[in-house]
């Protein structure tokens, strides 16, 4: 069973239409000793040490006070929840930042806890209790996140061990297992997947990371977790990351709840699980009754793909007809679920004054429409109620309709499973892009779930009634939007994309290193701080951080730390070439970052499709702008051989003296490392080898072309630049990525120290190869004064055009600058202005016979998009539309 430990265990031969109505005992998991650890970061925290964490927090605190608990998937959030239940401290658990203040206005805690917070993360805003608290009480969380009713939901200490325990109960969870918080810890489903571990003895493994980032799954198998938990939008992004081809062997069981999920998708995931040894649960509830009420056994998902099942262990389901008067049009067998349990809740509050209550509730009319087919599973069919529930929150519209009124926005807002739709009538003082900024600041939802559009006027029924479904049906027959957001815009620019939609990523359109420069300096102006894997996220999901972000004025910023590398080797580069000094070794660092990149690029598309045609686009960026020039070189200067022009002359030069020939031997490298690595993995079995073992695979390439590095070659001057003697460099900067856990970094840097040993006749030379190397495993951001972001940023981006042309330029400079250091900057900052200039050119010579010109761009920033883009706009009566 799993949970021996339960005092309720489910009878083995019971039928599944059976399994309710069972009292479950509920072990307070909250008391000492603690029997579950965590995971965070690759390191382990016991039970015995999470267990003192928590001891220590809770005398911090204190009992009987009352505490808010902003949310976050972290150690701090964890033991400052514990440690509030262990004290007897109810706790207000906050969605956002933006949430918080709202609710300390509103509830006037005693404490503030910030998990996020730079300075102390507990906050007394006074010596003694303030508020009159019921000793049951336990947890408050919002009804719908940080959107909708005002209220708070009140969970007492029962409600919250006893769902804990039939939750463990039905999935059959252990001491064994380990869940990953791929769901917030603040939204009630996330919250019940951490607790329903704890109450099994389980293990937690704490991340923020989203499923379609490759740095996830690396997780996932490395910790080998056995739950993952998600809401129909989760899936759809499985089906993006080609979880299906090769999921993860620790796996379970998957759990899903916030909303309906299709019947399809049902089917597909059990019969998925059935072949690869996990089971799907299907399951369903409200905050109201602490988390869950029903689910599906998985062995009956395949053939009820309609059905959420079941009530849990201790609850009961039953249908109530519905008045006459809204019985109209539902089948005669319909009516209201009503659920009853034990972890139905207090009660609401909308003030600290209700929070003295005692419980108010036996049972929850949960507004939802519903069946019990003859096996005694339910099926729900609809909403009795002006709620939608999108991504899992159940959204009061009639409440978002008065405050949008009270800012003077005159709206009608409808809804479904998918997303929100708010029409702003014409005459409201915050009408289209103002109107879509309060909808914003009201509903806290992803861009991909809301859309606002505007209205000529009320629409009305003949009867004369407001007519909210033609403002459903203008939403519906909108075009998708191409850069509606300065995030959209941004990406757009950097990609050269001519269409950006809410679930696009930088990835998906086609972004790759030299366009990653461009785009995460822009995005530092919207996104902040901008979030390590952000080139992974959706556009939608960035504006939520954008949102909710908190503008810094610090006069130090921290960027990317392989766009400072290439910054800084690009002109170390200029700088050796002139003979300003000799640093040598920067352009094999930057052959580390290109395989870094070439891991964080193209092999993180979460896609995974038109293999050909991005491997194509990431080696035509580098080769064509060197063919072009070196062609004019070779066929107008006599400057180059044939070799060079082909990007083969490290293959077939002679190894003399003479530099020009010779002078392009990084991009050479680089496109042929980034060809053969492009056919390798065109073949499908590689992919998925690829993608089941991404360290192990990157390591064993690695440690292969290390050894090919000490071969014994015939001596050669010039055997640095040949590709056979530096792929393991390229090799390197994969690994390094791929490298998550601490013993990953140490035995990447290991290897980096064997490589780099003796590969150049000049320590320093060695050291620096090594030192570009370490920082790319074990750095991730740099600081750098704010002030330079831009300089940084636009050096590193045109860093393949200063590197192409600086060759040609710094004999003209040094001629009339006689000053070294002066000449140097004045080669870059020409060097630098040429780039951007043909550049801006080019893309305007594309834009004008109306081609995409990111393919082709000397410095790879791609054809800026414009921040506002037309939408076709489909004419319905009384309606126009935008989008927002």
């Amino acid at each position: 069973m799993g949970v021996g430990h339960l005092t309720s265990a489910l009878d083995a031969d019971e039928e599944p239409s059976r399994r309710s109505g069972r009292a479950v005992a509920a072990p307070a998991f909250w008391e000492a000793p603690l029997r579950s650890s965590l995971f965070v970061g690759g390191r382990e925290i016991t039970a015995d040490h999470l267990d003192a964490l928590v001891a220590s927090r809770a005398e911090e605190i204190g009992p009987g006070r009352l505490v808010l608990l902003q949310g976050a998937n972290d150690v701090e959030f964890v033991v400052s929840l514990l440690a509030c239940l262990r004290a007897g401290s109810p706790v207000i658990v906050s969605g956002s930042a933006g949430s918080t203040a709202p609710l300390v206005e509103k509830f006037d805690p005693d404490v503030v806890v910030d998990p996020m917070s730079d300075g102390p993360r507990v906050q007394h805003r006074r010596t003694d209790a303030a508020h009159d608290l019921h000793p049951d009480l336990a947890l408050l969380l919002s009804t719908s996140g940080s959107t909708g009713s005002p209220r708070l939901v009140r969970l007492s200490r029962q409600n919250v061990a006893t769902n804990a325990v039939a939750i463990a109960e039905y999935l059959r969870l252990g001491p064994e297992d380990r869940a990953v918080t791929s769901l917030p810890l603040h939204y009630c489903y996330g919250l019940s997947v951490l607790t329903s571990h704890l109450v099994a003895g389980a293990a937690v493994v704490l991340t923020d990371l989203s499923v379609v980032d490759r740095c996830f799954w690396s997780l996932v198998e490395g910790m080998g977790v056995t739950t993952i938990a998600g809401v129909p939008y989760t899936f759809d992004l499985l089906d993006r990351t080609g979880f299906a081809e090769s999921p993860p062997p620790s796996l379970r069981r998957l759990t899903q709840a916030g909303g309906a999920m299709a019947p399809d998708t049902v089917r597909r995931y059990a019969r998925l699980g059935r072949e690869h040894g996990f089971d799907l649960y299907v399951m369903y509830g409200q905050t109201e009754a602490t988390a869950r009420m029903a689910y599906l056994p998985p062995e009956l998902a395949e053939e009820h793909p309609t059905s959420v099942g079941v009530a849990i262990p201790g609850g009961e389901l039953r249908i109530d007809p519905l008045p006459s008067e809204e019985a109209t049009g539902w089948p005669r067998r319909s009516g209201e679920v009503v659920y009853r349990g034990p972890n139905v809740m207090m009660g609401y509050a909308s003030s600290a004054a209700e929070l003295a209550g005692g419980p108010q509730l036996t049972e929850l009319r949960t507004g939802d429409i519903g069946h019990l087919d003859g096996e005694g599973l339910l099926h729900l069919e609809g909403r009795r109620s002006r709620f939608a529930k999108i991504c899992g929150l159940r959204i009061d519209l009639d409440h978002v309709e008065r405050t949008l009124a009270a800012r003077g926005v005159h709206a009608l807002c409808v809804g479904d499973d998918e997303r929100l739709v708010v029409g702003v009538v014409a005459g409201s003082d915050g009408v289209d892009a103002a109107a879509g900024a309060a909808v914003r600041e009201v509903v806290d939802l992803p861009l991909r779930r809301l859309a606002v559009v505007a209205l000529d006027q009320e629409p009305r029924l003949p009867s004369g009634k407001v007519d909210r479904s033609a403002v459903l049906a203008a939403a519906t027959e909108m075009d998708t939007p191409s850069a509606a957001s300065s995030v959209g815009a941004v990406l757009a620019a950097a990609t050269g994309a001519r269409s950006v939609g809410p679930t696009d990523t930088f990835v998906s359109l086609g972004g790759d290193s030299l366009s990653y420069v461009e785009a995460s300096v822009m995005l530092e102006e919207h996104v902040h701080p901008l979030p390590e894997s952000w080139h992974l996220m959706t556009v939608a999901d960035l504006e939520a951080v954008a949102a909710s972000g908190r503008r810094s004025s610090r006069r130090w910023v921290h960027l990317d730390t392989g766009l400072v590398l290439r910054a800084a080797a690009v002109v170390l580069i200029v700088g050796n070439h002139m003979d300003v000094f000799t640093i040598l070794g920067s352009a094999h660092v930057l052959l580390a970052a290109a395989g870094f990149n070439m891991s964080r690029f193209l092999l993180s598309d979460p896609v995974g499709d038109h293999h050909v045609r991005r491997w194509g686009t990431a080696v035509g960026r580098v080769a064509l702008p060197a063919v072009l020039w070196i062609g004019i070189g070779l066929f107008f200067l006599d400057r180059y051989t044939t070799g060079a022009l082909l990007q083969v002359n490290n293959w077939i030069g002679e190894p003399t003296p003479e530099r020009m020939a010779w002078r392009y031997w990084f991009i050479e490298v680089l496109v042929q490392c980034l060809v053969i690595a492009g056919i390798v993995f065109a073949v499908p079995a590689v992919r998925r080898l690829e993608r089941r073992y991404p360290f192990a695979f990157a390591l064993s390439v690695s440690v292969a072309l290390t050894l090919v590095r000490f071969a014994p070659f015939e001596p050669d001057r010039l055997y640095w630049y040949r590709t056979g003697r530096v792929a393991w460099v390229f090799a390197l900067g994969w690994a390094a990525h791929r490298a998550r856990t601490v013993p990953q970094r140490l035995v990447v840097t290991a290897l980096a120290a064997v490589g780099s040993w003796g590969f150049f006749s000049i320590e320093l030379r060695n050291a620096i190869l090594l030192g570009g190397i370490v920082l790319l495993v074990w750095v991730g951001t740099v600081p750098v004064p704010s002030a330079s972001r831009r300089l940084v940023g636009a050096m590193a981006a045109s860093s393949l055009a200063i590197y192409l042309i600086h060759g040609d330029v710094y004999p003209v400079v040094q001629r009339y600058v006689p000053v070294p250091p002066v000449a140097l900057l004045v080669t870059l900052a020409l060097c630098l202005a040429i780039a951007r200039t043909s550049s801006a050119a080019w893309r305007h010579s594309v834009a004008f016979v109306g081609a995409r010109g990111d393919q082709l761009s000397v410095d790879g920033l791609g054809m800026k998009a414009a921040a506002a883009v037309a939408v076709t706009r489909t004419r319905v009566p009384g309606v126009r539309h935008s989008r927002s």
